[in-house]
């Protein structure tokens, strides 16, 4: 996601929030060139007023995406909660 994309120029802001396992920002895939540069933007977007970024404990040892991933969006377009709970079975299917 970058700064200045369609999604954080719209107005209002949407409220988005991740969480993330430490060990994402941590693994030096594609080289230490191409991790500085991931960092860099990540604390780029984590400075965002709407954007909030969580960090895992690498210790911690349950969580909420040991059963399978999972997204959950929610928008003024968004279908009911049945809708919601069925797109949700049909994406970790």
């Amino acid at each position: 996601m970058r700064a200045g994309s369609t999604c954080c120029a719209r107005r209002p802001l949407p409220d988005i929030s991740f969480v993330m396992e430490m060990i994402v920002p941590t693994r030096p895939i594609g080289g230490r060139r191409v991790m500085k540069a991931q960092l860099h933007h990540l604390a780029e977007v984590a400075r965002l007023r709407h954007v909030r970024i969580q960090l895992m404990d690498p210790d911690r040892e349950d969580h909420a995406a040991l059963d399978g991933p999972f997204v959950l969006l929610e928008t003024w377009r968004s279908p009911g909660p049945s809708s919601r709970t069925a797109a949700a079975r049909a994406a970790t299917a």
